[in-house]
């Protein structure tokens, strides 16, 4: 009754009365236990939705969106059921106005990187699939060790990346840049690793890195300080980059900026 009466509250009565007649649940189970969905999932229109513990009063789980025309508005309320998963409501939002709630199950499968809710209230019953943001790994083997003692003693032009607070390259921008000497003509790779400063903590959202005829740059992106954390590789020649493309929108915590001549 708890969860009906805030069902009530958030979608209005005469939508909980039409969603509540139709509950009928089919769960899948993958494991003995529920795994968490914490975290950031891309549902099937691809928008962003990120789910967190809420309150222990619930002791289950909320997911709003965070990205398309419904940012901030709740997308999933679920709580464990029983040993497979999760039972709860998956809250639509119609592009003309209004919601309407449907009553769906939850379960893990594909090791937790694939979300399934499913809805029994038609017939038949529908499937929808959430995946896990998917970025590229850092390839350590690429990056070719520096001789500090050569770079540091010679000047140099600067080089590496720009990084934005706001999307498409807008808002307050930091240079993350490295030094190339002049008098050393070979193609080695300098690098430079940055924590971010508390102005620029998980606020990052887009950013650029230098693909000259002369110099070819790349920036290894962290979710955690000192190379911590996930991570992903972006290249100068992608040019401006969108991090909510890639599920990275303010997430980064420290980066390494590669440069070489080519």
């Amino acid at each position: 009754m708890q969860l009906i009466d805030r069902l009530g509250a958030m979608i209005g009565r005469r939508h909980t009365a039409a969603a509540i007649a139709g509950w009928a649940m089919v769960l899948l189970s993958t494991s003995a236990m529920a795994q968490s969905i914490n975290g950031r999932w891309i549902d099937e229109e691809n928008h962003t939705i990120e789910v967190s513990e809420s309150d222990p009063q619930y002791g289950g789980y909320r997911g709003y969106y965070s990205t398309g025309p419904h940012s901030g508005k709740l997308a999933l309320q679920v709580r464990p059921f029983g040993t497979h998963g999760y039972k709860g409501v998956r809250t639509l939002y119609p592009a003309r106005g209004g919601t309407f709630s449907r009553a769906v199950g939850t379960v893990f499968a594909q090791g937790g990187n694939r979300l399934e809710l499913r809805n029994c209230i038609s017939n038949p019953c529908h499937l929808e699939t959430w995946r896990r943001p998917t970025v590229q790994a850092v390839d350590r083997k690429a990056i070719v060790p520096i001789d500090p003692n050569s770079k540091m003693r010679l000047p140099g032009s600067k080089h590496g990346c720009t990084v934005y607070l706001d999307p498409n390259g807008s808002g307050q921008r930091w240079d993350a840049f490295v030094t190339i000497p002049r008098a050393i003509a070979t193609k080695r790779t300098y690098k430079k690793l940055y924590n971010a400063a508390s102005a620029w903590d998980r606020r990052i959202s887009s950013l650029k890195c230098e693909a000259s005829s002369r110099v070819d740059c790349y920036i290894a992106i962290y979710s955690g300080a000192n190379r911590s954390g996930d991570n992903a590789m972006l290249y100068g020649r992608m040019g401006l980059v969108n991090l909510v493309q890639y599920g990275w929108d303010d997430r980064i915590r420290s980066l390494e900026v590669f440069c070489s001549r080519k």
